[in-house]
C-alpha cells in the first residue's frame, strides 16, 4: 500500500517536472518566433 502511494507520488512529480520542460520549451519557442 505504502509503495503504490509513493509510485503515484513519483508519478505525479515526474509529470509535473515534463509540463514545466513543455512550458519552457514553447516560452522558447515563443521568444524565437518573436525575435
Amino acid at each position: 500500500m505504502v509503495h503504490n502511494t509513493i509510485n503515484k507520488f513519483e508519478i505525479r512529480e515526474s509529470s509535473v517536472r515534463k509540463g514545466i520542460q513543455n512550458k519552457k520549451r514553447i516560452r522558447n519557442r515563443f521568444h524565437k518566433h518573436f525575435i
